[in-house]
């Protein structure tokens, strides 16, 4: 069932990465491309393939561990929206696969909501897990095992609204327009950023919170980047 899936991403223009388990297996694995030898090739105890997101894909990580599926269903009613999972994870959670729309195609996308704990939400510069792919607790599957397959609906605007950010909100944060801010207005500016931002942004948010308040500043960082990916 892998191989046939690894076909379907494939021929669905989807590029996919080596895993081991639902770890990347190449350090690089943002920016190195692999080739189909290397699919072949990878073999061994949960030898698995990884979907690299792209600019227009947009995966919720549903955990129920953390409370996600409580919080999908608050989300679906706070939205009056309906989201139905696509893939069945290892452990009881699910991944929803959606597409950004043009509107949406300029944005970063914060990885969490704090109002909705126990749902990631995944873009480019992450991978998840290919249906068939195995750990020791189990196996991703279509939550629709007879006709599942790779379909993307359009998100909800109102959804990607939630977490939502785009490059003017980074430089709004500048050096200069900081300076006099209150502790709690920079506390506001940064729970709007997602602290898995490219570096060059994430370096200039650091730079602007150094020129605000050299000690305090840091704290505030330290505490808001050590949720990223950078």
């Amino acid at each position: 069932m892998k191989m046939r899936t690894v076909k379907e991403f494939l021929d669905g223009a989807k590029e996919l990465t080596l895993l081991i388990g639902n770890k990347a297996f190449l350090d690089s694995w943002t920016s190195t491309s692999i080739t189909q030898e290397q699919i072949d090739n990878h073999k061994g105890k949960h030898a698995n393939y990884g979907w690299k997101l792209g600019p227009r894909d947009f995966v919720l990580d549903i955990d129920p561990r953390n409370g996600g599926d409580e919080s999908l269903k608050q989300l679906c009613k706070d939205l009056n929206i309906k989201l139905l999972p696509t893939v069945v994870t290892p452990r009881g959670g699910w991944h929803i696969y959606l597409t950004i729309p043009d509107k949406f195609k300029d944005y970063s996308f914060k990885k969490s909501n704090k109002k909705y704990p126990g749902i990631d939400f995944l873009r480019q510069g992450h991978q998840v897990p290919i249906p068939g792919s195995t750990r020791d607790v189990g196996v991703y599957k279509w939550y629709d095992e007879d006709f599942g397959c790779l379909y993307q609906p359009m998100a909800e605007d109102s959804l990607l609204e939630l977490v939502a950010y785009n490059s003017r909100e980074v430089e709004d944060f500048g050096i200069t327009s900081s300076s006099h801010w209150s502790e709690t207005k920079v506390r506001e500016m940064l729970d709007k950023l997602d602290p898995s931002m490219p570096y060059s942004e994430w370096l200039s948010v650091a730079m602007a919170l150094k020129n605000w308040d050299d000690e305090l500043g840091r704290e505030l960082f330290e505490e808001w980047s050590k949720d990223g990916e950078t």
